[in-house]
């Protein structure tokens, strides 16, 4: 069963006993999925003058990153925002009510609970959770920024090599732009190998790189 942990910063994250990883650095989750999520990936869809955004995530854990694109998109009615996650192992509804990330963003608690119920409208967000296995995702809709966010290659190797790349690259719009907080040598040259553009940007606090990359 997961556990709940302390973070260095106060925050919470899960510890997944299956995978022996947490969901996000002991550092500090929301520190993370705002240094790299939001700030590298939505905020510079944002920058160049997206207007309609739609958001594919791998790895949709604890809820925590699209909780962040809620809060975002609350200060910004103009933009709309359509988001997917995916995630094999969804927690239970006691762990998710133990972790109050939306005390610390300006999100009230049923909207929270909301992005755990399987489809959501709030706003100009509305998306939904799958609950199923990476590789089984066939999705019509064309997607213009990707949170890759499962576990380390170390963990969860395939999640990070070709085919699935290949899968992933070919779900995205052209000028799509993909993030994740791994910036491993090898994942970069699969990225460059099937068409991605990449980049190395400072990482979060315990971090020193992670990685966007763009479809041409």
């Amino acid at each position: 069963m997961v556990e709940i942990i302390q973070c260095e910063d106060g925050t919470q994250t899960v510890y997944s006993p299956i995978f022996q990883e947490t969901y996000h650095s002991i550092k500090g989750a929301i520190q993370e999925s705002h240094h790299v999520f939001i700030r590298a990936g939505l905020n510079h869809l944002i920058e160049k003058g997206y207007q309609s955004i739609k958001i594919l995530e791998f790895g949709f854990g604890t809820g925590l990153n699209a909780l962040l694109v809620l809060d975002l998109a609350q200060d910004l009615p103009d933009i709309s925002i359509e988001y997917v996650g995916i995630e094999k192992y969804p927690l239970d509804n006691s762990k998710i009510s133990n972790l109050a990330y939306h005390e610390k963003v300006n999100v009230n608690v049923s909207d929270w609970l909301k992005l755990h119920s399987g489809n959501w409208h709030i706003g100009n967000f509305k998306g939904k959770v799958l609950h199923m296995d990476f590789n089984d995702f066939a999705l019509q809709t064309k997607f213009d920024m990707v949170f890759h966010d499962a576990f380390s290659p170390s963990i969860q190797n395939e999640y990070w090599r070709a085919p699935f790349l290949q899968k992933v690259y070919e779900s995205m719009n052209k000028g799509g732009v993909l993030v994740t907080y791994c910036a491993q040598g090898e994942f970069r040259r699969e990225l460059k190998r099937i068409g991605f553009t990449t980049e190395s940007l400072p990482g979060p606090l315990g971090k020193r790189e992670m990685t966007r990359a763009t479809k041409l």
